[in-house]
C-alpha cells in the first residue's frame, strides 16, 4: 500500500524521493535512488541506493556485485561492506588491499575477514577431518544450513590447509581457522543465488563497515552520515543494499560467534563473542551444546549495553524480524504487482 507522508517514514533512506510501499507499516523503498558526494578534486560521485526488497533489483544487483563491485549492505543489526575476492590464482593484484588499506582501515593483519558464503559451498574450504567426530556430519549441506537456520551468526571451523582457493586475507593463522558468516534471510539468499551463478573462483568476502576500533552503521541514517566522512568510501564504495525489515526492529547489534570443537576437545561448540542471536538460543535450536570459550566471550557492536535483560530483548526482535522477513518473502509477489 502507497502512502502520502508528512514525515519521513523509519527507517528511512536519505535523499529518497521515489515511491515508498508499505509492508506491515514497514516502508519499503520500492524504487532505485542514489546518494551524492563530493569525490575527488570536487567531482560528484553518485552511489546508488537499493531496498532488498524490491526483487525487481536483484539481478542488477548480482551482476554489480559478481564483477568485484564494492557494496555496503545491511547484516540484519548493522551494516557491513564487502566485495568477491577471488581465489589467490586468479588474482592480478592483491585484492584484499582495498578492504584492508582503505574500507576497514587500520584493521590488524592477524584479523581476518569473513567470507558471507552458501552453506552449500563451504564444504570446499572446510577441514572437517579436524572437527569433533560429533561434528563430522557437517560434511553435509543440510547440516551446515542448520548451524544458520537459528539466525545470522559467524561459525569458526578449520579451514583447509591444502586449499589453493581461500585468499590468505580470511585466515587466522594462530589455529589456521576461518570464521565463515550466513544467516537466513530471503532477500540477500536470492541474490546469493544469482551471484553464484557467476562467480566460480571467488568469494564474497568483508566485514563490518567501520575503520578499526569505531562503531559500524547500526541504521541507514548513520551510513549516509559515516560515508560523508570518510573519502576512502565515498571513492570506493559502488552501491548501497538497505534492509527496511530487519532495521525497523531496532536490533542494532553485531552478530554472535560460535567456534565449532576439533579432534582431541571435549566436543562443546564455544562461544567467542555474544551478538544479536543469543548463544543460548542458538544451542537450543542447533541442539549443539555451548560453552564460554577459554579466552573470553567478547561482545558484539552495539548501541544498547550486554545485560540478561538487553540479550533477551534482542534475541527476541531477532526472532521477530526473521519471521516478518519470510512472511515479506511469501507474499512478494503480490506486493511488489505495485513497484
Amino acid at each position: 500500500m502507497e502512502r502520502l507522508q508528512a514525515e519521513p517514514p523509519i527507517p528511512h533512506i536519505p535523499e529518497y524521493k521515489g515511491r515508498v510501499l508499505f509492508f506491515e507499516d514497514i516502508p519499503i523503498h520500492v524504487d532505485k535512488s542514489s546518494w551524492t558526494f563530493e569525490g575527488e578534486n570536487g567531482q560528484e560521485k553518485e552511489t546508488p541506493v537499493y531496498s532488498v526488497w524490491n526483487y525487481k533489483h536483484h539481478d542488477e544487483i548480482a551482476d554489480r556485485i559478481a564483477r568485484g563491485e564494492v557494496a555496503l549492505l545491511y547484516m540484519w543489526g548493522t551494516y557491513g561492506v564487502g566485495k568477491v575476492i577471488n581465489s589467490p590464482e586468479w588474482q592480478k593484484e592483491k585484492e584484499s588491499e582495498v578492504l584492508s588499506m582503505q574500507l576497514k582501515k587500520g584493521r590488524p593483519k592477524d584479523m581476518p575477514f569473513v567470507p558471507f558464503m552458501y552453506p552449500e559451498d563451504m564444504i570446499d574450504f572446510w577441514d572437517i577431518d579436524r572437527l569433533h567426530p560429533r561434528y563430522r556430519h557437517l560434511q553435509w549441506a543440510n547440516k551446515r544450513e542448520k548451524l544458520y537456520e537459528a539466525g545470522p551468526v559467524h561459525i569458526i571451523v578449520p579451514a583447509k590447509e591444502s586449499n589453493p582457493h581461500l585468499d590468505p586475507s580470511l585466515i587466522r593463522y594462530a589455529d589456521y581457522s576461518t570464521a565463515f558468516y550466513y544467516m537466513p534471510h530471503p532477500a540477500l539468499e536470492r541474490i546469493i543465488k544469482k551471484v553464484r551463478r557467476q562467480v566460480r573462483h571467488g568469494v564474497f568476502t568483508g566485514g563490518s563497515a567501520n575503520f578499526h576500533r569505531e562503531q559500524p552503521a547500526f541504521t541507514t541514517e548513520e551510513l549516509r552520515i559515516k560515508m560523508e566522512q570518510k573519502p576512502e568510501w565515498i571513492e570506493k564504495v559502488d552501491l548501497v543494499l538497505a534492509c527496511e525489515i530487519s532495521e525497523a526492529f531496532k536490533i542494532y547489534e553485531g552478530q554472535t560467534q560460535i567456534r565449532l570443537p576439533q579432534v582431541e576437545s571435549d566436543g562443546i561448540s564455544q562461544i567467542v563473542r555474544i551478538g544479536a542471536r543469543s548463544p543460548q538460543r542458538w544451542s537450543e535450536l542447533t541442539g549443539y551444546p555451548i560453552k564460554a570459550a577459554p579466552e573470553g566471550v567478547k561482545e558484539a557492536p552495539s548501541v544498547t549495553p550486554c545485560t540478561p535483560e538487553s540479550i533477551a530483548v534482542i534475541d527476541r526482535r531477532v526472532t521477530e524480524s526473521r519471521e516478518a522477513m519470510n512472511k515479506f518473502d511469501k507474499e512478494a509477489k503480490n506486493f511488489l504487482k505495485a513497484a
